[in-house]
C-alpha cells in the first residue's frame, strides 16, 4: 500500500501533469460556457440569449410534453408561428424558438438550405406526421420533450474525453520509462518487495486515477447540464434529439439509453488508453521516445479513419481510443455494422495483453 500510495503521489504532483489538469479544468468550463452562450430563442417577439434562451425554451416546452401528435403540431404553430426571419450565417431562422422549429424542422413545407433567394422558404403549411419524416413513429407514438441537454451533453462529452485522453497520454507514458531514464530499474529490483509489488502499485496508481477522473468528469458533466439544461426527454428517439448531430431515422432506442451507452464507451477508450500508455512505457528507454509513441500511436487511427475508405481499416481504427470516444464513431458502429459489443471485447482484450506484457517487459533485466 506505501508503493500504491508514492506512486500515486509521483504521477500527480508532476509539474506538467498538473499545468495541464488546471488547463484542463479552466478549458471545459469555457466550453461549457460556450455551449451556453450560444444559444438564441425568440418567443412573442421578444429575443433571448445563453442561459435565458435556454430557459425560456424549457418553460414554454413544459405545455406540449408529452405524446406529440398532429394537433400539437398544430397548436405550436397557432400559438408561435412559423419562423420568417433569415439572417446571412446565421445558420437557421433568426426568429425561432423550440417549438416552432420543430414543426418547422419535420411537420411543414418549409425549409433553409442557405441565406440567398431561393434556397430558402418559409413556411405556410403544417404537413400531418403520416406525411412526413415522423411516418415512423405515427404507431408507436412519439414522446416529446425539451432535449437540448441530452445533444449538447454528447458534445460535452467528447470534447472532454479528448482532453482527458490527452491528459492521461502525459500523466502515464512515463510510468516505467521514467525509472529506466534516471536508471533507478535496478535499485527497485534489490528492495524487499522490489519487482512485483513495483509493478502492481504503478499500475493500479494508473488505473486508479484513469477511472477516479473518468467519473468525476462524467458526473460533473451530469450535474452541470441537468441544472442548466435540464434531462428531460430521455425516452424521445436518438433519430429526434440528436437531429442536429448527424443522426437520422436508422438510429434506434431512446436517447438516454443511446447516453449510457455512450459513457460506458468513453470509460473503455480511458481503460484501453491507460492500459497502452502503461505497455508503450514499459518497452521505451526514455521518457521522450514514450510520450512521442503514444501520441502517434493515439492520433494514427485518426488519420487511418480519414484516409483509408476500406471497412476492415475503418473497423480497425474505429476500435481504437482516439476514435472510440467520438459519438459519430459510436452511431456508425451501433447503426452500420451493429458492432458495439465487439468493441468492448476488443477493449477488454487489448487492455489484459497490455497489462500482462508491461510486467513481462520490466521484469527483463537481461534487456537494459
Amino acid at each position: 500500500m506505501r508503493l500504491y500510495k508514492m506512486e500515486l503521489y509521483k504521477i500527480l504532483h508532476k509539474k506538467l501533469v498538473l499545468a495541464l489538469g488546471v488547463l484542463m479544468l479552466l478549458w471545459m468550463a469555457l466550453y461549457f460556457y460556450m455551449l451556453i452562450s450560444e444559444e438564441h430563442t425568440t418567443v412573442d417577439g421578444v429575443d433571448y440569449y445563453g442561459y435565458e434562451a435556454i430557459q425560456k425554451d424549457r418553460e414554454i416546452t413544459e405545455e406540449y410534453k408529452g405524446i406529440f401528435t398532429d394537433k400539437t403540431a398544430e397548436q405550436i404553430i397557432a400559438r408561435y408561428g412559423f419562423p420568417s426571419k433569415v439572417v446571412w450565417e446565421y445558420g437557421y431562422w433568426q426568429d425561432s424558438n423550440y417549438l416552432n422549429g420543430f414543426v418547422t424542422d419535420y411537420l411543414s413545407d418549409g425549409y433553409m438550405r442557405g441565406w440567398e433567394e431561393g434556397e430558402y422558404k418559409v413556411a405556410e403549411h403544417v404537413i400531418p406526421m403520416a406525411e412526413s419524416s415522423l411516418d415512423i413513429y405515427v404507431d408507436s407514438s412519439l414522446p416529446f420533450a425539451y432535449t437540448k441537454g441530452w445533444e449538447k451533453l454528447l458534445d460535452y462529452l467528447q470534447m472532454g474525453a479528448q482532453i482527458l485522453s490527452a491528459w492521461f497520454i502525459i500523466a502515464f507514458s512515463t510510468l516505467f520509462s521514467e525509472e529506466r531514464q534516471n536508471d533507478t530499474r535496478s535499485l527497485i529490483f534489490t528492495t524487499e518487495n522490489g519487482l512485483h509489488t513495483d509493478i502492481l502499485a504503478k499500475v493500479g496508481a494508473a488505473f486508479t486515477i484513469c477511472l477516479a477522473a473518468g467519473f468525476i468528469f462524467l458526473g460533473i458533466s451530469f450535474l452541470l447540464f441537468w441544472s442548466v439544461f435540464g434531462l428531460d426527454g430521455g425516452d424521445v428517439p436518438a433519430a429526434i434529439a440528436a437531429h442536429s448531430y448527424g443522426f437520422n431515422d436508422l438510429v434506434r432506442g431512446r436517447i438516454d439509453f443511446y447516453v449510457i451507452k455512450y459513457v460506458i464507451i468513453i470509460l473503455a477508450a480511458l481503460v484501453m488508453l491507460t492500459a497502452i500508455c502503461i505497455w508503450i512505457s514499459s518497452e521505451m528507454k526514455n521518457n521522450f521516445q514514450a510520450i512521442l509513441s503514444n501520441i502517434a500511436i493515439w492520433l494514427l487511427p485518426c488519420a487511418v479513419y480519414l484516409c483509408m475508405r476500406g471497412m476492415l481499416f475503418r473497423l480497425i481504427s474505429g476500435c481504437l481510443p482516439f476514435m472510440l470516444v467520438m459519438y459519430y464513431n459510436m452511431e456508425e458502429f451501433c447503426r452500420v455494422y451493429g458492432l458495439y459489443h465487439v468493441q468492448l471485447w476488443i477493449v477488454f482484450i487489448t487492455v489484459l495483453f497490455c497489462v500482462i506484457d508491461s510486467g513481462r517487459n520490466w521484469r527483463k533485466v537481461d534487456r537494459e
